[in-house]
């Protein structure tokens, strides 16, 4: 349920810089700051889209799920974020009320999906 909730604010949002559910894309100067035109630059454009690739699908897109890194930068009711929202926390800011019981019974199916394949 919680894959069906930011699922469709994606969709619905897609491109938007401030609601976008994600790839919400940096400003300019904050990829410069980050050092990407400089590695860029240093190392090539085809090695630097590997590590793009690895990057986003080893790292951003779990941190997405755990801290809404790369996420919506207001809340679904357009309040800005001043929490850490997640993808399993039935409490999480991340969804409107009601969604608590839908977001827990989400999280089980997860942990029981986990504990099938360990």
């Amino acid at each position: 349920f919680s894959w069906q909730y930011s699922h469709a604010k994606h969709h619905s949002k897609t491109n938007h810089l401030m609601d976008g559910e994600t790839h919400n894309p940096n400003s300019k100067k904050d990829v410069e700051d980050a050092g990407y035109v400089t590695l860029a630059k240093a190392v090539g454009e085809e090695a630097f889209a590997g590590f793009q690739l690895v990057a986003h699908l080893l790292l951003g897109w779990p941190l997405y799920l755990l801290i809404n890194a790369s996420g919506a930068r207001r809340l679904y009711n357009g309040k800005p974020i001043d929490s850490t929202l997640d993808h399993f926390r039935p409490g999480s800011d991340l969804f409107p009320p009601g969604w608590g019981t839908r977001i827990a019974l989400s999280s089980l199916g997860v942990a029981l999906a986990v504990a099938a394949l360990v």
